[in-house]
Protein backbone atom coordinates (compact mmCIF):
# COMPACT_ATOMS: atom_id res chain seq x y z
CA UNK A 1 0.00 0.00 0.00
CA UNK A 2 1.22 3.46 -0.91
CA UNK A 3 -0.68 6.56 0.19
CA UNK A 4 0.09 10.01 -1.22
CA UNK A 5 -1.12 13.04 0.75
CA UNK A 6 -1.84 16.01 -1.51
CA UNK A 7 -2.75 19.58 -0.62
CA UNK A 8 -1.70 23.17 -0.29
CA UNK A 9 1.22 24.17 1.91
CA UNK A 10 0.06 24.33 5.51
CA UNK A 11 -2.75 21.81 5.05
CA UNK A 12 -1.13 19.34 7.45
CA UNK A 13 0.20 16.72 5.06
CA UNK A 14 3.36 16.07 7.10
CA UNK A 15 1.61 16.05 10.48
CA UNK A 16 -1.20 13.82 9.28
CA UNK A 17 1.21 11.64 7.32
CA UNK A 18 3.33 10.83 10.37
CA UNK A 19 0.28 9.88 12.43
CA UNK A 20 -1.27 7.89 9.58
CA UNK A 21 1.94 5.96 8.92
CA UNK A 22 2.20 5.07 12.59
CA UNK A 23 -1.45 3.96 12.77
CA UNK A 24 -1.07 1.75 9.68
CA UNK A 25 2.44 0.57 10.55
CA UNK A 26 3.86 2.05 7.33
CA UNK A 27 6.99 4.06 6.60
CA UNK A 28 6.64 7.83 6.24
CA UNK A 29 8.32 10.03 3.64
CA UNK A 30 8.02 13.77 3.14
CA UNK A 31 9.13 14.91 -0.33
CA UNK A 32 10.46 18.23 0.99
CA UNK A 33 12.52 16.44 3.66
CA UNK A 34 13.82 14.01 1.05
CA UNK A 35 14.95 16.96 -1.09
CA UNK A 36 16.64 18.58 1.90
CA UNK A 37 18.46 15.33 2.70
CA UNK A 38 19.52 14.87 -0.94
CA UNK A 39 20.74 18.43 -1.56
CA UNK A 40 21.89 19.43 1.91
CA UNK A 41 19.97 22.68 1.42
CA UNK A 42 16.72 23.99 2.84
CA UNK A 43 13.83 24.52 0.44
CA UNK A 44 14.04 28.32 0.54
CA UNK A 45 17.79 28.10 -0.22
CA UNK A 46 17.08 25.98 -3.30
CA UNK A 47 14.46 28.50 -4.48
CA UNK A 48 16.83 31.44 -3.88
CA UNK A 49 19.92 29.90 -5.46
CA UNK A 50 18.48 27.81 -8.30
CA UNK A 51 14.88 28.97 -8.77
CA UNK A 52 11.49 27.28 -8.74
CA UNK A 53 12.01 25.35 -12.00
CA UNK A 54 15.03 23.56 -10.54
CA UNK A 55 13.09 22.79 -7.37
CA UNK A 56 10.23 21.29 -9.41
CA UNK A 57 12.75 19.02 -11.18
CA UNK A 58 14.04 17.90 -7.77
CA UNK A 59 10.45 17.12 -6.76
CA UNK A 60 10.01 15.03 -9.90
CA UNK A 61 13.20 13.03 -9.20
CA UNK A 62 12.21 12.58 -5.57
CA UNK A 63 8.77 11.29 -6.50
CA UNK A 64 10.28 8.90 -9.04
CA UNK A 65 12.55 7.50 -6.32
CA UNK A 66 9.69 7.17 -3.83
CA UNK A 67 7.39 5.45 -6.34
CA UNK A 68 9.50 2.33 -5.92
CA UNK A 69 8.88 2.19 -2.17
CA UNK A 70 6.09 0.02 -0.81
CA UNK A 71 4.04 0.18 2.38
CA UNK A 72 4.44 3.89 2.93
CA UNK A 73 2.74 7.24 3.34
CA UNK A 74 4.19 10.07 1.25
CA UNK A 75 3.50 13.72 2.08
CA UNK A 76 3.89 15.60 -1.20
CA UNK A 77 4.99 19.22 -1.43
CA UNK A 78 2.10 21.58 -2.14
CA UNK A 79 3.08 22.24 -5.75
CA UNK A 80 4.36 18.78 -6.60
CA UNK A 81 1.11 17.42 -8.14
CA UNK A 82 0.79 20.52 -10.35
CA UNK A 83 3.94 20.10 -12.42
CA UNK A 84 5.49 17.55 -14.77
CA UNK A 85 2.28 15.46 -14.98
CA UNK A 86 3.02 14.20 -11.46
CA UNK A 87 -0.63 13.96 -10.40
CA UNK A 88 -1.12 11.23 -13.00
CA UNK A 89 2.01 9.46 -11.73
CA UNK A 90 0.72 9.65 -8.17
CA UNK A 91 -2.63 8.14 -9.15
CA UNK A 92 -0.91 5.34 -11.10
CA UNK A 93 1.29 4.31 -8.18
CA UNK A 94 -0.93 4.59 -5.12
CA UNK A 95 -3.88 6.06 -3.28
CA UNK A 96 -4.07 9.86 -3.48
CA UNK A 97 -5.81 11.85 -0.76
CA UNK A 98 -6.41 15.60 -0.95
CA UNK A 99 -6.33 17.34 2.44
CA UNK A 100 -8.60 20.27 1.70
CA UNK A 101 -8.72 23.57 3.59
CA UNK A 102 -10.23 26.94 2.74
CA UNK A 103 -7.89 29.76 1.71
CA UNK A 104 -8.90 31.66 4.86
CA UNK A 105 -7.91 28.78 7.13
CA UNK A 106 -4.69 28.23 5.16
CA UNK A 107 -3.83 31.91 5.61
CA UNK A 108 -4.33 31.61 9.38
CA UNK A 109 -1.99 28.63 9.49
CA UNK A 110 0.63 29.99 7.09
CA UNK A 111 1.04 33.50 8.44
CA UNK A 112 2.64 32.02 11.58
CA UNK A 113 5.60 30.64 9.64
CA UNK A 114 5.56 32.50 6.33
CA UNK A 115 9.32 33.07 6.53
CA UNK A 116 9.81 29.31 6.05
CA UNK A 117 7.71 29.29 2.87
CA UNK A 118 9.63 30.49 -0.21
CA UNK A 119 6.48 31.34 -2.14
CA UNK A 120 5.26 33.63 0.67
CA UNK A 121 8.49 35.49 1.43
CA UNK A 122 8.25 39.27 1.28
CA UNK A 123 4.47 39.40 1.08
CA UNK A 124 2.44 41.57 3.46
CA UNK A 125 -0.83 40.28 4.94
CA UNK A 126 -3.03 41.49 2.06
CA UNK A 127 -0.67 40.17 -0.60
CA UNK A 128 -0.37 36.85 1.21
CA UNK A 129 -4.16 36.40 1.45
CA UNK A 130 -4.59 37.14 -2.25
CA UNK A 131 -1.66 34.93 -3.22
CA UNK A 132 -2.98 31.96 -1.21
CA UNK A 133 -6.49 32.42 -2.63
CA UNK A 134 -5.25 32.69 -6.24
CA UNK A 135 -2.71 29.86 -6.02
CA UNK A 136 -5.17 27.53 -4.28
CA UNK A 137 -7.74 28.19 -7.02
CA UNK A 138 -5.10 27.49 -9.68
CA UNK A 139 -3.95 24.26 -8.00
CA UNK A 140 -7.46 23.02 -7.26
CA UNK A 141 -7.60 21.54 -10.78
CA UNK A 142 -4.75 19.18 -9.89
CA UNK A 143 -5.68 18.51 -6.27
CA UNK A 144 -9.24 17.58 -7.27
CA UNK A 145 -7.85 14.69 -9.34
CA UNK A 146 -7.06 12.89 -6.07
CA UNK A 147 -8.95 9.67 -5.52
CA UNK A 148 -10.18 10.86 -2.10
CA UNK A 149 -10.81 14.30 -0.60
CA UNK A 150 -11.01 15.16 3.08
CA UNK A 151 -12.07 18.57 4.39
CA UNK A 152 -9.74 19.32 7.27
CA UNK A 153 -11.37 22.33 8.99
CA UNK A 154 -10.14 22.22 12.60
CA UNK A 155 -9.59 18.49 12.92
CA UNK A 156 -6.46 17.22 14.63
CA UNK A 157 -3.92 15.12 12.71
CA UNK A 158 -5.17 12.09 14.67
CA UNK A 159 -8.78 12.72 13.63
CA UNK A 160 -7.78 13.17 9.99
CA UNK A 161 -5.64 10.01 10.09
CA UNK A 162 -8.61 8.10 11.54
CA UNK A 163 -10.87 9.42 8.77
CA UNK A 164 -8.34 8.35 6.12
CA UNK A 165 -8.08 4.91 7.67
CA UNK A 166 -11.86 4.53 7.36
CA UNK A 167 -11.83 5.83 3.77
CA UNK A 168 -9.25 3.38 2.45
CA UNK A 169 -10.55 0.22 4.13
Amino acid sequence: MKIFLIGFMGSGKSSVGKVLAQKLNLKFYDTDQEIIAFTGKRIHEIFEKYGETHFRELEKLTLQNLQHKDNCVIACGGGLPCYNDLMNEINKHGISIYLKLSSERLFERLQKDAEKRPLLLGKNETEMKKYIFDLLNEREFYYSQSQFKISIKDHSPEEVADAITQLIK
